[in-house]
């Protein structure tokens, strides 16, 4: 079967499945495999699994329950961060998109003691706040909260 994305030819693959399913259904699951190696490739480098580093089996649990978590949450922003990387393959890597959140943060004044804004977001910034079906505003709305 030969496919084609937005004009650009892909080739041709066979692709078998036991399930139903359209020919770009199919190729959208055999891509996604890469993710789980990916995840694996993260959970050893980036949240440094691939060594123990623990003097106890309930530390060790611990660890082994935190990076499952950490998982889980690095494969949401992969999967809600989908669209964008179709645009921009570079800015929205999953650390791309870790560390330009990250850059949006609040403090705290020290006259009032009220938590504020550091700066406006960046359109960066709001089209991943998009992708996760939220508005900027819900930003001030837990800066509100916080601040009783």
């Amino acid at each position: 079967m030969r496919f084609d994305l937005n004009g650009i030819l892909l080739g041709y693959f066979a692709i078998l499945t036991s399930k139903k399913m359209e020919a770009s259904e199919a190729l959208d699951i055999y891509r996604d495999r890469d993710a789980t190696g990916k995840m694996f490739r993260a959970l050893k480098s980036g949240m440094d699994f691939d060594h123990a580093g623990v003097q106890s089996p309930m530390s060790l649990e611990s660890k082994v329950f935190l990076a499952f978590v950490a998982g889980i949450i690095r494969n949401e922003i992969f999967q809600k961060t989908k669209k964008l990387r179709l645009e921009d393959r570079k800015n929205y890597t999953v650390p791309a998109v870790m560390k330009t959140m990250d850059m949006m943060e609040a403090t705290r004044n020290v006259r009032t003691g009220k938590y504020i804004r550091r700066y406006a977001s960046t359109g960066k910034q709001k089209k991943i706040l998009t992708a996760f079906r939220l508005k900027e505003s819900f930003i001030d709305q837990l800066l509100a909260e916080w601040n009783g």
